[in-house]
């Protein structure tokens, strides 16, 4: 995983580090990493704000992202800009954000061709609950990189909204860019798979799916489904096996959004409610994902902890979810030595996934 000094983002190091790719490290670098390098901590983007605000379609517009490095040197970079995520521009009052960079552009500037950025950012203008939702949400995904490489990288930003017309105030709020896709294939040296529905558990590596199966259920998330494959990407290894990697946790009791419901048809009578949701497992692979989830514990407690930027109150929230689910680990150690997957499904163990074959978790029908 990818870890540089950066004064808003803690740095935390896990073992799954040495899973990388060495041979990464040879490839040109990308505007993603660059940031992070340059310990760039505030950006700003220029363009027709009232046009991406009202609009809200999916249509690129000119803008110019620009910053301060490392040498006190003002960049600028002209790219394409729009809003990007259905259900968020419907109950958001600003919307998620895409950035496209000139491939050309990257090129004579030295950097890998990696153009496709998407931005996480805040939802509503109440400055305080907006700052708690970027950042619970940022933090989240922290987890993740610290549990698996398999994970979008995330780096975190202030943003300068500027409206070059200068028809609307301009903004300074919490963001964060997520790696991009193509970055990320190329880090797990794996292919995207960009039109697949269907996955069963033989097409799948398996250790990956349960990795992220127990990381939703420890953050509390229904909002996936692999089989329809929804807010997750699928990228092919070298065995032709689907890796599955999940993205946009806001629906998460974890981040705990305003907006959020419950999945009731999926067991939930609140957000705070976990539901496996995971392919059905041999108990050892069960047994090998819960011990590293274990080993891993106080780096996910540093994590929530470094977080100085989060309120106390929303750090606090975030660690006693976190102890509930280690928690109900230690009670299932308890009842043998071996956790299984039928006890990680007891709660809700007739449930399945739209789309999914009701075999596929361990349901007789």
């Amino acid at each position: 995983m990818k870890k540089y000094s950066c004064s808003i983002r803690p740095i935390i190091v896990s073992l799954a580090t040495l899973l990388i790719p060495v041979l990464m490290t040879a490839q040109p670098m990308s505007v993603f990493d660059y940031l992070a390098v340059q310990d760039v901590s505030e950006v700003t983007i220029t363009t027709d704000l009232t046009n991406l605000l009202e609009l809200q379609g999916e249509e690129d517009q000119k803008a110019v992202l620009s910053f301060v490095n490392s040498d006190d040197v003002t960049e600028e970079w002209d790219i394409k800009i729009s809003a990007r995520g259905k259900f968020r521009r419907r109950v958001c009052e600003f919307p998620p954000l895409k950035l496209d960079f000139a491939k050309g552009d990257l090129k004579n500037r030295g950097f890998a061709e990696f153009d496709k950025y998407k931005v996480v950012t805040h939802c509503q203008e109440n400055r305080r609950e907006a700052k708690e939702a970027v950042l619970r949400e940022y933090t989240t995904y922290q987890l993740y990189n610290a549990l698996t490489p398999a994970s979008y990288e995330a780096y975190l930003l202030q943003i300068n909204y500027v409206d070059n017309k200068g028809e609307v105030n301009n903004l300074r709020r919490y963001a964060f860019i997520l790696e991009s896709t193509q970055e990320l294939a190329a880090r797990l040296a794996a292919k995207e798979c960009e039109d697949c529905r269907g996955y069963t558990p033989d097409q799948v590596e398996l250790p990956a799916e349960n990795m992220l199966a127990v990381f939703q259920y420890m953050i509390g998330n229904t909002d996936f489904n692999l089989s329809m494959v929804r807010n997750l990407k699928l990228f092919s290894n070298s065995e032709g096996k689907a890796i599955p990697v999940a993205y946009d946790f806001d629906f998460s009791a974890m981040v705990s959004v305003p907006y959020a419901i419950p999945a009731r048809e999926l067991g939930q009578t609140s957000i705070q409610d976990r539901v496996f949701l995971g392919f059905q497992v041999t108990d050892q692979l069960m047994e090998e994902t819960l011990a590293h989830f274990e080993k891993t514990r106080e780096e996910l407690e540093q994590i929530i902890k470094s977080q100085r930027a989060l309120s106390s109150t929303a750090r606090l929230e975030m660690r006693t979810y976190l102890d509930g689910f280690y928690a109900h680990l230690a009670d299932l150690r308890e009842l043998g030595k071996v956790r299984t997957y039928s006890q990680m499904r007891q709660t809700a163990p007739l449930v399945v996934p739209a789309g999914a074959k009701p075999e596929d978790y361990g349901v007789r029908r």
